[in-house]
């Protein structure tokens, strides 16, 4: 029964902190961001000291890619069509699989306050079973807002002071490229694909400091699901692409990311490991873009208490 209770705590928290991470990291789904830039698509990740320098033709390249993330960065609105694929396993055994197609609408004229929508048609495969999912989620104001087949949940989402803090730091773009490694390039059909790995060494250093919000909520929800356990967030590989046009605009990017949630305490040991890979590609840009209408009233709170899993 504990085993399940832990294993049930973790699901909580690992969606909870996926979402967080996601966006913090890679954007509103399907759109890989730039931490500590201002909200919109980008290139990467703030540098360290110390980091390895680049060669002459790689650093030329990340000079493109910031070029077009600072343009990208300044549309104040976007859509976008997108790919997800993730993957679930629990100390080394494949759970569950995802798979999905959705859009995603992305309004950032207010760029204090973005807010963005998107839905997603996925299948979950598991145990022999297959089970599609409708899904669509809004962020607005501070919260997460999400319908799944007809089931309403929120819960607030910390983004804006992640950001925030970011950039209060000194952050941009234009810093956003030490963690760059193996940067290379191909061209096809008038179209230009950037590739490029990170240094999880310093990925997992920023990630520690951007996400001390969501970590604290949710090492509070740990605490009472679970008195006396841990939570650590490890993110073991990471790397990405970005496609461009003639004139070096951004026309879409892809980002693969394997990362570990190891849950401990009262000697266990439980590593849920998500693999994702998510890519998209702009359908619009620069046009004004609205977000669907919502009633927060019609959504249910999701407690930190977890009083959701024991109904």
């Amino acid at each position: 029964m504990k085993r399940i209770r832990l294993f049930a705590a973790a699901a909580a928290v690992i969606l909870t902190m996926t979402a967080g991470t996601a966006y913090a990291a890679n954007g509103p789904a399907g759109d890989p961001y730039v931490f500590g830039a201002e909200v919109g698509p980008g290139v990467g990740l703030p540098a360290s000291e110390g980091s390895t320098a680049l060669s002459a033709e790689e650093q030329e390249l990340v000079d493109i890619l910031t070029k077009a993330s600072e343009e990208a960065n300044a549309l104040p609105g976007y859509e976008a069509q997108y790919v997800m694929n993730i993957g679930l396993g629990m100390n080394g055994v494949d759970l569950l699989g995802m798979n999905g197609v959705g859009n995603l609408k992305f309004d950032n004229a207010d760029r204090t306050n973005p807010s963005f929508y998107m839905d997603l048609v996925m299948n979950m495969t598991g145990a022999g079973e297959v089970t599609p999912l409708n899904m669509n989620m809004v962020y607005k104001d501070g919260y997460y807002y999400m319908d799944t087949d007809g089931v309403k949940q929120k819960a607030p989402m910390p983004i804006q002071e992640m950001l925030t803090s970011r950039t209060a730091s000194g952050d941009s773009v234009s810093q956003a490229v030490g963690m760059f490694r193996n940067v290379s390039m191909t061209e096809a059909d008038g179209v230009k694909t950037i590739s490029y790995d990170y240094d999880v060494t310093e990925l997992n250093a920023l990630v520690g400091q951007v996400m001390d919000q969501a970590m604290a909520s949710s090492e509070e929800q740990m605490q009472t699901l679970l008195p006396g356990y841990s939570l650590d967030l490890n993110v073991s590989s990471c790397s990405g692409s970005m496609r461009l046009g003639a004139d070096n605009s951004l026309l879409g990017e892809k980002m693969d990311m394997t990362m570990h949630y190891v849950i401990s305490g009262e000697g266990e040991t439980l590593d849920m490991q998500i693999d994702m890979d998510i890519d998209y590609g702009f359908t619009s840009k620069g046009q004004p873009v609205q977000i669907p209408a919502i009633d927060p009233a019609q959504y249910t709170e999701i407690p930190s208490g977890g009083a959701v899993l024991e109904q």
